[in-house]
Formats: structure tokens, sequence, C-alpha cells
């Protein structure tokens, strides 16, 4: 693997918070070693940048029976140096803009950026970078790769990028009303992918420039601006967009590969991106696609699957365990999905690591994955029978006989189900299907599939279910 060395391990503080905040009140035994370790390894990332975390008072508090360098004399000498620090980066950086010293100038203010993320001061920021933007004079086309290389102008849109994400999206720390917040946010996914799209546009142009054996820091920082911009497709709802990134970046062969980006420690993202991945897949494909040796890549490239394979050859991690869950559901085991994933510690596992993630309500996306699964499921049986008793449906889609069935009925109703002549009959309880003549079995199943990949039901309900699901 490229060697990496961009400094980036302070941004995994606030995501550990996140998990620590999450768990930390949890009266299962692993759920709360999870809330342990992630508090352990911010404490330590927090020691590394001399900068405290809003979170780092209940932190130490946690652990305090795990006789850790953690306490409060440790805290209050990280609050001493950092004073320290934060007088000697902006000293230096003022005394940079003597000179006009780009490389310089950067270093400072991606020192400075370091601390104040973690800090969560995250306008303090934003006002450094306004400041500094006309200052340092950024070359749209460099001339050489040296001169792209020193031109920093992708570290620069980083900062911008991860700051807003983490500031407006993901960890935000004040406290908006709901309406206001959804609000900010859709103005922050409009800059965030605004800021995405200038990086990609400036590579693009510049890309003669790199040469085929050169791994340097900005073209460091642009697949992990590319692995970001993944998970920002999926915080947005647009799961057909993330698998169609994902795909490219997994088989892309520059140089630097994407996924030597992915698999570096500090980044982080790991776990994250492949339970995304799999996700996306239950919602928008044909359920077989679960499954790494049947998994057909966008746009009907043939790539070669080792690389899944390999992403997923770890048996003890957590992205493991949810792909074991999902391949159920190729299997048509849909009780056994329904068992596991319905399972609490693996759902409070799931929220604490990804939550921040999820497009709105984490309990109620979780919901929805289970709705759209239930759904899918439901035209794969109603398409081989006439009728079903309510039961037996329910008994096949993995619940008890007796549960409710209102979703399946809303389903049915918002895709004007009934205009195809499926329906439920109250009287006897049971779902019916006139519309379909007796056509073969295969056949049936097939065409199913084919609406599942095209303008699909997939396609149907994310666009007509999704706020019902997400706000449930």
């Amino acid at each position: 693997m490229t060697d990496i060395d961009i400094d980036v391990d302070y941004l995994n503080v606030n995501k550990l918070a996140y998990t620590f905040e999450s768990l930390n009140s949890s009266n299962n035994n692993s759920l709360r070693q999870l809330a342990k370790d992630a508090a352990r390894r911010a404490l330590k990332i927090m020691n590394k940048y001399q900068s405290l975390h809003p979170s780092y008072k209940s932190m130490i508090s946690y652990l305090s029976d795990e006789n850790t360098e953690f306490t409060s004399e440790w805290a209050a000498s990280v609050n001493k140096t950092n004073r320290t620090l934060m007088n000697k980066y902006t000293d230096e950086l003022h005394d940079c803009l003597q000179d006009t010293d780009k490389e310089q100038i950067m270093e400072q203010i991606g020192s400075l950026a370091k601390i104040h993320t973690i800090q969560g001061n995250y306008q303090q920021i934003i006002t450094t970078l306004n400041q500094f933007h006309s200052i340092i004079q950024f070359r749209s086309q460099p001339n050489d790769l040296n001169q792209f290389i020193q031109n920093k102008y992708i570290e620069f849109n980083f900062i911008q990028y991860t700051t807003t994400l983490y500031n407006l999206i993901w960890f935000p720390l004040n406290n908006e009303s709901s309406s206001s917040a959804n609000t900010s946010s859709l103005n922050a996914f409009k800059t965030i992918n605004n800021y995405f799209k200038k990086v990609t546009l400036y590579y693009s142009k510049n890309e003669m420039l790199i040469n085929i054996n050169n791994s340097n820091k900005e073209i460091q920082y642009y697949w992990l601006l590319n692995w970001l911009q993944l998970t920002v497709y999926f915080n947005q709802g647009k799961f057909d967009e993330f698998l169609i990134e994902f795909d490219t970046l997994i088989n892309n062969d520059s140089a630097l590969k994407p996924l030597d980006i992915l698999n570096f420690d500090e980044v982080s993202l790991k776990t994250e991106i492949l339970i995304m991945f799999k996700i996306s897949i239950a919602i928008t494909k044909p359920f077989k696609n679960l499954s790494l040796l049947n998994y057909e890549f966008i746009n009907g490239e043939c790539f070669d699957t080792e690389t899944l394979f390999e992403l997923f050859n770890d048996n003890d991690t957590f992205e493991f365990t949810v792909h074991e869950i999902f391949l159920n559901l190729s299997e048509s085991n849909f009780k056994g999905f329904k068992a596991k994933f319905g399972d609490d510690v693996l759902i409070n596992k799931l929220v604490g690591i990804l939550g921040y993630t999820f497009p709105r309500n984490a309990l109620s996306f979780i919901q929805f994955i289970n709705n759209v699964v239930d759904f899918k499921n439901f035209l794969l049986i109603i398409s081989i029978t006439k009728r079903i008793p309510k039961s037996n449906l329910m008994t096949l889609l993995g619940y008890p006989n007796d549960y409710a069935t209102n979703d399946l009925l809303l389903f049915i109703s918002v895709l004007n189900l009934g205009e195809l002549g499926i329906g439920y009959d109250y009287d006897n309880e049971l779902f019916y299907n006139s519309g379909i003549k007796d056509n073969n079995l295969n056949e049936q199943i097939t065409n199913l599939e084919n609406r599942l990949t095209g303008e699909s039901i997939a396609n149907l309900i994310k666009g007509c279910l999704i706020e019902q699901a997400l706000n449930s």
C-alpha cells in the first residue's frame, strides 16, 4: 500500500464522542465496552493534538475505574498547553502574511483547524479561512506538478468541506428547532456539494500534471474528499449515487488508489462506508446483489468482485456482522433477517457508530430500512400468488402472524397498486392479486427484478414513502 502522510486523526474525535454519548448509558456490557473504547481513543487523540472536546469530562469520569492517564490534572495540563499552542500558531500565521508564504500559511491554518475542530469551535475555523482566502490567491491551473502540490487548493477546500459538514450536519453544537435545522441542513448540503464540485473540477483540469507514481498530500486529500462525499450522498438519501460512486472508487486504478485512503487507519471511515454499501443495496437493488458473488456493478461494468471480498475479509469486524445479516435477504431468509436486524444491541451499536450519517432521525431510518425490505418482499410474494392470508404473509415476511399491516396498506395506497389488481380484503383478512396472469413463475420473478433495477419500485418507495417513514 502507498504511504499516506496526511494528518487527519483529529477528525475522529467528534465521531468517537458521538459513539460515546450514544452508548454510555447502556446496560449492555458490550455496548458499555464500546463506549469505553471510544472514550479512550478520543482522549488519546485529544492528547495528541493538545485540544479537549466538550465531552472530555464525561469521558474521564466514565473511565475512572480503568486507571488511565486521563485525569483532571491531565486535562488542566492540556488546557495550559493548548493556550500556548493557540498563541504560537496565531502569531506564526500573521508572521507568514508578511511574506505571503502560502505553504506556511496553510500549515498554520491547518494546525489551528485541528485544534478548533476537536473543540467544536467551527465558526472560528470559518472566520480564519474567510480572512485568508483572498490573501493566499490560489492558481486555478498550475503550470506543473510542483505548483499543483504547492498550490494547496484541495487542502484548503478540504478544511472548508469538513468544517461545514461537522458544523451544520454531523455534529452541530447548537440546538436549533426542527424546521430551522432542516433548512440549515439543506443549505449545508448545497454548500458541501459546491465545495466538492469545485475540487473535482480543479482536479480534472490539472489531472495531466499528476505524475502516475505520485501520491502527494493534495491527491490524498482529494481521494479522502471523495470518500466523505459518499457519506454525504448517503446522508441525503441518495443511495443510487452512493453506489455509483462507490463502484467507481473501489475500481479506480490510480497509482494512489482510493482504497489506500479508505484502509488508512487515521481515516476511520471503512466500517461506515461498507455498512452504507450494504444498506444502499438493500434499498435500491434486488436482494441477490447482497451476496458479494452476485453483486452487479452499476452500468453493467464487469469488474472483479475480488476487491469486495477483500473489503469484507475480517470476520471480527462490525461491517462483516452487518454483511452476514443482510446476506439473509439474498437467501430469502426473511425471518432470519428480521430476527437479527431487530436485535436491540445491534440497532444501538449501528446507531452509535453510524447514526450521525443517517438521513434525519436514526431510529426512524432503521424503521425505513425495515419498511423497504418488507415492501420489496411483499411484491415478490404477491407477484407469485393470487391470494394469501394475512397471517401467512406476516410469517413469510418474518413477523408474528398477528402483526399489524398498516405500513403495507399505506404502501399499496401510495403506489396505487390497486390499479394493478393488488389489494387487501378486510372481511377475509387476506391480500390478493387479481392483476397478474398465470405466467411462468421464473418469468414473473425476472420481470419483478427488472422493475427493481430500472425506474423501479425502489425509486417509487424512496420518492413516495421516505418522508412518511422518516417522520413516523
